[in-house]
C-alpha cells in the first residue's frame, strides 16, 4: 500500500517545496517593504491634497472631501476583490475537476506494477475499475449537459 504514495512522496522529498517556501518568504518580505513605501506616500499625498483644497475651499470642507474620496476608493477596492475572489472560486471550480481526474490517472498508474504481480486481484479489482470509469465519464457529460444548458439559457436571455 505503501508503494502507491511512493509517487506523491517524491515531489515532496525532492526539495521542490523547501525551494517553494523559501521564495515565498523572499516575496513576502519583498512585499511588506514595498507596502510600507506605498503606505507613506499614501499618506503624503493626502496630506498634499488636503493642503491644496485647504486652500480652495476651508479646513473642514477639505477634510470632507479628502474623507469621502478615500472612502470612495475603499468601497470601489471592495468591489473589486469580491469580483476577483469570485473568478478565483469559479476558476478553482474547474481546476478542481481537472485535477481529480489527473490524481485519478496517477494512482491507477501507481497500482498497475502491483496489480500485474497477482492476477487473482486483477480479476477482482477490474469491476471495481469498471465502475470508477463509468462514474467518471457520466459525470464528464453531466458537467457538459449542465454547461450546455447554463450556455443556451444565458445566450436566450441577452
Amino acid at each position: 500500500m505503501l508503494r502507491l504514495l511512493v509517487p506523491f512522496l517524491t515531489g515532496a522529498v525532492s526539495g521542490e517545496v523547501t525551494t517553494a517556501i523559501h521564495r515565498t518568504k523572499r516575496r513576502a518580505a519583498t512585499m511588506f517593504v514595498i507596502g510600507l513605501l506605498a503606505l507613506a506616500g499614501t499618506a503624503f499625498l493626502l496630506v498634499t491634497i488636503y493642503l491644496a483644497l485647504a486652500r480652495t475651499y476651508g479646513d473642514i470642507w477639505a477634510a470632507l472631501i479628502v474623507a469621502a474620496g478615500c472612502f470612495a476608493l475603499a468601497i470601489i477596492g471592495l468591489i473589486v476583490m469580491k469580483i476577483s475572489d469570485a473568478y478565483y472560486k469559479r476558476r478553482m471550480r474547474e481546476r478542481t475537476h481537472v485535477d481529480g481526474s489527473a490524481v485519478l490517472t496517477a494512482t491507477a498508474l501507481a497500482a498497475l506494477p502491483m496489480l500485474a504481480k497477482r492476477p487473482m486481484l486483477i480479476a477482482s479489482a477490474l469491476p471495481i475499475i469498471g465502475l470508477a470509469v463509468y462514474a467518471f465519464m457520466s459525470e464528464g457529460a453531466a458537467g457538459t449537459r449542465e454547461k450546455s444548458r447554463r450556455d443556451s439559457r444565458g445566450g436566450a436571455g441577452r
